[in-house]
């Protein structure tokens, strides 16, 4: 009975510590440069065991390069997603994408990295700019939530790996059957006192589009005080939205104190 305890015990704390114990480096391939063979790249954690995956090293054909960020991840093995990535049509150059999700607050954590001019960077990093779509295009979509809607933003990629911001004047938003809670005038147009109709309270409405300034006009990176920023001075709570009311009539309304208007589904 005593052993067969002791050997209960035994099992008991390997598994513990195989559950706990993580991998420190990983390796995966990615053909940096374009030649059509595959790279070797480590990616070792600079964290201690028991620490959230803040900081990496990747090295690769004797060459190394720091990433630091916040990389939480839901996965077992606790690691952020490492995949090769291809961002150019026509052209086999692939990079490494970090990808985890920030951790204290809504929102995702992404690294690309790459070759620039035979060196190896960092080229890009996404903090808090949501879930990160490459479609092979030489353009970078992130599709972040701000609020009560999602907010597809797109980045254009230059030869040379950095981003610019491709500007809209208007964001999709989509939001349907909001309830009126308090009753405000729609407006002919952003610059224009003219009334198209009032929303009835208890009825409903539909949110359509929004018009604003984005925290960024063009960088190679999005930080996490932007995010940061955005909820102390909700960004949602800006700008204009165009809505439409029950009976089809649609105009203009300032974000500012629209929350005290409709019952906005805000999450996160």
């Amino acid at each position: 009975m005593k052993c067969l305890l002791l050997t209960l015990i035994f099992v008991s704390a390997v598994h513990v510590t195989a559950e706990t114990k993580r991998a420190t480096e990983k390796h995966v391939k990615v053909d940096l440069n374009g030649d059509g063979k595959n790279e070797d790249v480590l990616v070792r954690s600079l964290n201690k065991q028991g620490e959230e995956m803040t900081a990496f090293e990747v090295i690769t054909e004797g060459q190394k390069t720091s990433v630091a960020g916040m990389f939480s991840s839901d996965s077992d093995d606790g690691w952020p997603t490492l995949k090769a990535i291809a961002p150019y049509p026509g052209n086999k150059t692939q990079w490494l994408l970090i990808d985890g999700i920030l951790s204290g607050f809504l929102g995702s954590s992404s690294s690309i990295i790459g070759f620039r001019e035979g060196r190896l960077e960092q080229l890009a990093a996404f903090k808090g700019a949501g879930e990160l779509k490459i479609p092979g295009n030489a353009t970078i979509l992130t599709n972040a939530w701000v609020g009560f809607w999602s907010r597809v933003v797109k980045w254009s990629i230059a030869t040379d790996g950095s981003l610019k911001l491709v500007p809209q004047e208007f964001y999709g938003v989509g939001t349907r059957d909001v309830e009126v809670v308090r009753t405000f005038p729609l407006l002919e147009t952003r610059n224009s006192e003219a009334v198209v109709a009032r929303t009835k309270e208890g009825s409903k409405v539909d949110i359509l589009i929004w018009q604003g300034e984005l925290p960024l006009t063009e960088s190679k990176q999005l930080s996490s005080d932007v995010l940061e920023k955005s909820y102390r001075e909700p960004v949602w709570l800006t700008g204009w939205y165009l809505i439409r009311t029950e009976t089809g009539l649609i105009g203009w309304v300032k974000g500012e104190g629209l929350d005290k208007h409709l019952t906005l589904p805000v999450a996160g």
